[in-house]
């Protein structure tokens, strides 16, 4: 090939001018170290910048450079990046067979592998805690001029904070406990990713550390693989943080990592001096990997996509494509007409949405965020709310007040109108092949054949308004909720195979696995159950959301849920909206009224022991110094629990000036201190179970009210601040 000619000849002639007989061959081999590194960066650098990555002496690299201008493009500012004329080079200089002069040509492998190294070397060398200095874990990154950052920050650190990880990929890189990466990792994370935040680059961060997990896991590294997944948990949890003021990864992230943590062990004793001493918290990692920040409204409906690699969440004004590891925004969509319904085509690059309260189907491209179609279905149409879009996002239907509409969303078209003549329809669904449509009218169901609109099947008698239903995947069942029953029904007999009490009447929803034979509901609103349908046995409950369960799905293969183990997802502070599993069943997302959406790691398993009886909002708790008790204020009690069960040890009865403003604290030989500011200060026994509770001193008659209270180390005395100012022994 006449090119490749042409590139070999620019090759030798730069050798002959700077080599001899005596050491051409130590020369090509200093070229190939000078050229590798431009040709498989992924984002051009400046001679200066390559020199300082890759440890060359800058005056070689120049002179080495300046013989190759044809075909490189070196500019006379040397703070600007080096080029390649052209991308045919890259390709040339990469393959043996083109470039057959090997004393020139490069192994790609080798050479991602190397420029890895070159990265860690130095970034260990460059980054360090606070590197700007400030002194300040709540300095934002809003505040930083881009100026700054790069002075600080050079180009070439930048650079190697960015790619080092994708150099290892590129490069086929094994991994080993104790490595250079393992190393680099356990002195230097937190430095890496205060630098990536200061650059406003925590997301490309956490890609990478997703990377470097998939390389650790298929080499024969346990301990640095449990220090990566750690890492990446450290980093999903405290993402918003790191992103907004990234000292704050010193602080609240190490503050409030779980107590075996790695990175918490590791870098403990990074907590700078606002830290005295870090909180025990919880002990190990949630299944709550990220909460997704940005919808200003009660979040409705939440789906993933088909590949996996993005959500989708809308509240009655916006549409939000997130990325899914990550949590980063990549799509903010504005619908003003109450988006209720979404769901991705098969190929994931469309997403369909369908209004509340209007006959429209709305087609939005996920790669730009723009709205591709709107089709208006009948203007006239009286549209009562119901609407469905099936798993593949072929069809949508829109349920009026006696009629329904089947629409193909690509077209906008209008397939059948089916008059049902059966009064009003409350509910819509697709069977999971498309074939069928389930509607749901006050006390009936019927199932339609979607291709003719032929009634196959009704199915009557029911115990009273249907509040919710959803098809089996395998097509034989439906499940509904009526009042306070949940029933299994055998499509082709029509018959009854199962009935539930069932407890939630503010969010009842329904969802059965993938296999059929398990079904999952919410009980009570606040805790999601499964039930095996054969035996009607509750197999697993699902925990800790503090407000109602509005909707949830399984997984398509079902792989996240474990008969016989309990797991706690907690987070959630309002109601939940909705919930779906991804494809891969790793991820489930939650969406609340609060306007967040939460993402869960499907993996973890943990439950935790929660102290119930309390009938009244928990108004103070305090920990026993050797941290085997807890005492509560509620009302005009002070429960004592044991930390390690849960159990109620005493139950004090107090005054009512503890009623809604109650504070308490224990001494350091155990004794409880009860106060409000508008009370007295009382002194009681907590130490035994065995103890009548019974005050010990009472401290009052003091002429402004109680702001604070503590104890000397020694126990002997109390300081109550008061609000004139002042503070008394």
């Amino acid at each position: 090939m006449e090119l490749d000619n042409i590139y070999i000849h620019v090759l030798q002639h730069c050798l002959q001018r700077i080599s001899n007989e005596n050491n051409k061959s130590s020369i090509s081999a200093f070229i190939k170290q000078c050229i590798g590194p431009i040709v498989i960066l992924f984002n051009p650098l400046s001679v200066a910048a390559v020199s300082n990555l890759v440890n060359i002496d800058q005056r070689l690299l120049q002179k080495i450079l300046d013989h190759l201008r044809s075909i490189l493009d070196i500019p006379n500012d040397r703070t600007s990046p080096v080029r390649l004329h052209h991308p045919s080079f890259r390709d040339f200089y990469l393959d043996k067979l083109r470039c057959f002069d090997l004393q020139f040509c490069v192994d790609e492998k080798q050479a991602h592998r190397t420029l890895g190294d070159n990265c860690i070397r130095l970034l260990s060398t460059s980054l360090k805690q606070d590197i700007f200095g400030l002194d300040d874990p709540g300095w934002l990154v809003a505040n930083m001029e881009r100026g700054q950052i790069d002075q600080v920050l050079l180009s070439e650190v930048q650079y190697a904070c960015l790619y080092w990880v994708q150099h290892l990929q590129k490069g086929d890189a094994e991994l080993h406990d104790n490595d250079q990466v393992h190393r680099f990792l356990r002195e230097h994370l937190l430095h890496w990713l205060e630098a990536l935040g200061w650059m406003r680059k925590t997301t490309e961060g956490i890609l990478a550390i997703t990377s470097l997990e998939s390389i650790a896991l298929a080499s024969d590294c346990p301990h640095l693989y449990a220090f990566i997944y750690d890492s990446k948990r450290f980093a999903l949890y405290n993402r918003l943080a790191i992103e907004q003021a990234p000292l704050q990864v010193y602080y609240s992230g190490l503050a409030f990592a779980p107590a075996t943590s790695l990175v918490r062990k590791q870098f403990k004793d990074k907590a700078l001096r606002w830290i005295s001493r870090l909180p025990s918290g919880r002990k190990d990692w949630s299944a709550l990997l990220q909460t997704l920040e940005g919808h200003e409204n009660s979040v409705l409906a939440v789906a993933f996509s088909p590949d996996g690699k993005q959500l989708a969440s809308c509240d009655h004004s916006t549409i939000r494509l997130w990325d899914r590891v990550t949590g980063a925004t990549l799509q903010t969509l504005r619908d003003y007409t109450h988006p209720h319904a979404i769901a991705f085509t098969p190929d994931s690059k469309r997403l369909i949405s369908v209004p509340l309260m209007f006959a429209l189907v709305k087609i939005w491209d996920t790669a730009t965020g723009a709205l591709l179609q709107v089709h208006e279905v009948c203007p006239a149409f009286v549209f009562s709310g119901g609407q469905a879009i099936s798993w593949d996002g072929k069809y949508a239907a829109l349920a009026g007040s006696d009629k329904i509409r089947l629409l193909d969303t690509a077209a906008g078209a209008v397939l059948q109108t089916l008059d049902t003549r059966t009064g009003a329809i409350m509910r819509v669904i697709f069977s999971r092949d498309g074939k069928r449509l389930v509607l749901a009218f006050e006390t009936t169901v019927k199932i339609l054949d979607v291709s003719v609109g032929a009634t196959l099947q009704t199915l009557e008698d029911h115990t009273g308004l249907i509040d919710a239903i959803t098809f089996s995947p395998d097509g034989k069942q439906l499940a509904f909720v009526s009042r306070s029953l949940i029933e299994v029904w055998d499509i082709a007999t029509g018959a009854a195979l199962q009935t539930l009490t069932y407890f939630n009447n503010e969010c009842p929803d329904v969802v059965f696995s993938p296999d059929s034979k398990q079904l999952a509901y919410a009980s009570g609103g606040y805790t999601v159950k499964l039930w095996d349908i054969a035996t009607g046995v509750v197999l697993q409950s699902l925990k800790g959301h503090v407000d109602k369960i509005c909707t949830f799905i399984f997984s398509s293969d079902g792989s996240s849920w474990h008969p016989h183990r309990a797991t706690s997802l907690e987070g959630p502070v309002d109601a939940v909206c909705a919930v779906v599993f991804s494809s891969d069943s790793k991820q489930l997302a939650s969406a609340s009224r609060d306007g967040t959406v939460k993402l869960w790691d499907m993996t973890v398993r943990a439950a935790l022991d929660t102290p119930k009886g309390l009938p009244y909002p928990i108004k103070a708790v305090a920990f026993s110094p050797g941290g085997k008790q807890v005492a509560s204020v509620s009302r005009n009690t002070v429960k004592l629990w044991d930390a390690a069960t849960g159990r109620t040890l005493k139950i004090l009865d107090v005054s009512q000036g503890l009623e809604w403003y109650g504070r308490i604290a224990y001494s350091p030989d155990n004794e409880l201190l009860m106060w409000s500011p508008y009370e007295a200060v009382r002194l009681r026994k907590a130490a035994t179970r065995a103890a009548t509770g019974a005050a010990l001193r009472t401290f009052e008659d003091y002429e402004y009210w109680i702001s604070a209270v503590g104890f000397s180390p020694d126990g002997k005395q109390l300081a109550f601040a008061l609000f004139d100012e002042t503070v008394q022994l």
